[in-house]
């Protein structure tokens, strides 16, 4: 009987043994399998997140296109249409140096913007362009802002001789590469005016040089006066006018003679020297340094046909950016 007890006893044991092994190992399994679920949790929310984070930063990427931009110059007005008017206080929204606009349709000489705050209008499309393109403009460590020159043509007008459209074309393509040019040497320059776009008047073009802020405006002009004067020379407003040009005299002088100085060392034709002037009335406007720089003469065949030569353009537009350097150099010591 002591034997059948004992036994039972020692299977009661061994079944309450196995029984809490069993516990045991089924507590281990179920800890395993809610370890491995909070894992598989834990990077499905990890997988999620990445996925939200790359749709949000295609989202961004696809708000900022390349019609993402910013403004070369150090002021630039907005207008209500496409056109130059007057700034008038407080109602003309002006931009800086540096801020963000969005692109919302290009026309030639205009861009349709819309700025950070929502405002709509137009501004000169030479003024702005993608950061990217123009970095150097707007590194933090520099302190300076970009020097801008304003580049215009003296037109011929009225005048619809051969010899005027020839002297307005050539303008036109010598302007083209010295934006270019100068650009390339760290300026910001502005075109006033496209071939083949809608040209305002020569008031209308000074204005927008006053008004974006350049530190220099420059005409270019191919006279077709007396074969005699062939000499390069630069015109700017006297000293004793009434006009306000007349208060940058000094300054345009000294743009004058720098330009001259590259541009006949590098064409080789005789150097005109700075000619006091009253007679052009947009460019007396300026409130700026301004000069026009009379580039040769078409009526000597002798220079416009080496003025036709794409090499001896080039010699000229380095002449002009060259000299346009020495100033900035000399009036920023």
């Amino acid at each position: 009987m002591k034997k059948l007890v004992n036994g039972l006893l020692y299977s009661l044991l061994i079944a309450v043994a196995a029984a809490g092994m069993f516990g045991v190992a089924q507590f281990i399994v179920q800890e395993q399998g809610r370890v491995e679920e909070e894992d598989r949790q834990r990077r499905l929310a990890l997988e999620e997140r990445a996925r939200e984070e790359a749709a949000r930063a295609q989202q961004e990427a696809e708000q900022e296109p390349e019609d993402y931009c910013v403004v070369y110059v150090k002021e630039l007005p907005i207008y209500e249409k496409k056109k130059i008017t007057k700034i008038k206080a407080g109602s003309t929204q002006m931009l800086s140096c540096g801020d963000k606009i969005t692109v919302l349709e290009e026309d030639g000489l205009y861009t349709k913007i819309r700025t950070e705050q929502d405002s709509i209008g137009y501004v000169w499309s030479d003024c702005i362009g993608m950061l990217s393109d123009r970095q150097e403009l707007f590194d933090s460590k520099s302190k300076t802002e970009p020097k801008v020159v304003a580049l215009d043509i003296n037109l011929s007008g009225q005048d619809a001789s051969e010899q005027a459209q020839e002297a307005d074309a050539l303008c036109f393509t010598l302007a083209a590469a010295l934006e270019k040019r100068l650009e390339e040497n760290g300026f910001e320059t502005v075109l006033t005016a496209r071939a083949g776009e809608g040209i305002s008047s020569e008031a209308k073009r000074i204005e927008l040089a006053n008004q974006i802020q350049a530190d220099v405006l420059l005409q270019l002009d191919l006279g077709s006066s007396d074969p005699a004067q062939s000499a390069a020379a630069a015109y700017c407003t006297a000293a004793d006018s009434q006009y306000p040009a007349a208060a940058h005299f000094p300054y345009s002088n000294k743009l004058g003679k720098r330009i001259l100085k590259y541009y006949t060392k590098q064409t080789g034709f005789a150097d005109g020297g700075v000619i006091p002037s009253s007679d052009a009335a947009g460019r007396n406007e300026s409130r700026m340094p301004a000069v026009m720089l009379k580039l040769g003469n078409l009526s000597d065949r002798g220079q416009y046909e080496k003025m036709k030569k794409e090499r001896f353009q080039a010699k000229m537009v380095k002449g002009i950016a060259d000299g346009v350097a020495a100033y900035f150099q000399a009036v920023d010591r």
